[in-house]
């Protein structure tokens, strides 16, 4: 399971240090934020989006495994937006000056960086997984 976060960290080419110091903690106003948000979560977001309907085509036939899947990504996105939502807040008390606001975005950003790397590994073991048979 190792090998395969591993290589789906490779693949997106972000190890955990690239993750945790990438474009978002350097831009230095809302334009650059928004233009490393393009670049650093929608790809991360297409991966997310690639392996949930992995998941959704192999297990097609079977409407419990479907069910449990989907209340998995609703039960996930939740979470990753109150998490996230509470970083950014926590961060926008922290910045009394007028970088506040930036601050702030830049804190959601990064978490939700942070959240879409753990989403794909946890993914990409299940995808794996989900591709061994039992004998």
């Amino acid at each position: 399971m190792l090998a395969v976060a591993c290589i789906g960290a490779a693949l997106l080419g972000l190890s955990g240090s690239a993750a945790a110091a990438g474009c978002l903690e350097g831009a230095k106003d809302r334009n650059a934020l928004i233009q490393c948000t393009k670049s650093e979560l929608v790809p991360l977001e297409k991966r997310v989006a690639a392996a949930q309907n992995v998941l959704l085509d192999r297990h097609a036939g079977d409407t419990a495994t479907l069910g449990r899947l989907r209340e998995a990504k609703r039960t996930w996105d939740s979470a990753r937006t109150a998490q996230c939502a509470l970083e950014s807040r926590l961060k926008s008390a922290a910045s009394p000056d007028e970088s506040a606001a930036l601050e702030a975005e830049r804190a959601m950003m990064v978490c939700i960086r942070r959240e879409f790397v753990r989403q794909v590994e946890d993914l990409d073991a299940l995808v794996s997984a989900a591709g061994k048979k039992t004998p």
